[in-house]
């Protein structure tokens, strides 16, 4: 199970420090339903763009947001029915549509369902230490754009064989990038480099990866399948899905969220 042990102190430093950089921290339930978020902050969202460096960007974390680059606020679920035409098949095909979310890619969801859990129960120390987000492409992307949003140092480690676009990005936005070898599908060698960072005196300060396996006595890792990116994805992308369904849908019939999955049957996890 997730940790949510309590460290009181560090949790009055990390509330200072979103103070200071006048961070506010949404909580899941107004991610997945944008109605609750107040109207002050929504006042303020209608002058900021869509990819902004922004912390109230945070509160865009949501397949709800109004589908423009600028100064938008909320709405239906952002979807789209694949017409029968393209598909073959006589059944309905939606597919929901992270173009919408800041980066353009719905892995800003999976990287704050990490982080925040950590920065409120005080496992994490946003003034010492490093976030190190593993991955091929919008989970690093997502995992730099949001620890930027809270004011923390973080470290992207993706395959050399990625996209220029993808690196030319990352270098305006994470703290440092570390380039693996291969490309897609050299998984292994990104979290190798993790392993790598833990040794001593490869790395100054603290890193916790947020990915990851655990790893005993040193760097804090965790599962991605193990109730970090779940904590945040479970109550999401299955019910927005269901909610565009052009009929109802009773939950059992409707299977699209893998972490709903694992958390039923694995009640462990």
């Amino acid at each position: 199970m997730i940790d949510l042990t309590r460290n009181e102190a560090q949790i009055r430093k990390n509330a200072a420090h979103c103070r200071e950089r006048n961070i506010r921290l949404p909580t899941f339930r107004e991610m997945k339903n944008p109605e609750n978020i107040s109207g002050a902050i929504r006042d303020e969202m209608k002058s900021i763009g869509l990819w902004d460096m922004h912390p109230r960007n945070l509160y865009r974390v949501s397949w709800k947001n109004e589908p423009v680059s600028e100064g938008g606020n909320y709405g239906a679920v952002n979807a789209m029915v694949i017409p029968k035409e393209i598909t073959g098949v006589k059944a309905n095909i939606i597919g929901l549509v992270g173009k919408w979310f800041p980066t353009g890619a719905h892995k800003v969801g999976a990287t704050y369902g990490c982080i925040a859990p950590a920065l409120v129960t005080g496992q994490f120390d946003p003034s010492s230490t490093k976030a190190v987000w593993p991955s091929t492409g919008n989970y690093c992307r997502g995992g730099a754009y949001i620890s930027s949003l809270l004011g923390c140092e973080s470290v992207a480690i993706l395959p050399e064989g990625m996209s220029r676009e993808r690196f030319e990005w990352l270098q305006k936005v994470a703290g440092e990038i570390i380039a693996t070898p291969g490309t897609e599908s050299n998984v292994k060698e990104i979290f190798d480099q993790c392993w790598e960072l833990k040794k001593p005196g490869v790395t100054s300060g603290s890193l916790i990866s947020l990915r990851n396996s655990e790893i005993p006595s040193g760097i804090t890792m965790s599962l991605e399948m193990r109730l970090k990116k779940p904590l945040k994805r479970h109550p999401g992308a299955g019910e927005d899905s269901r909610a565009v369904c052009p009929a109802p849908v009773p939950p059992e019939r409707l299977d699209l969220d893998i972490s709903s999955r694992i958390s039923t049957r694995l009640p462990n996890w």
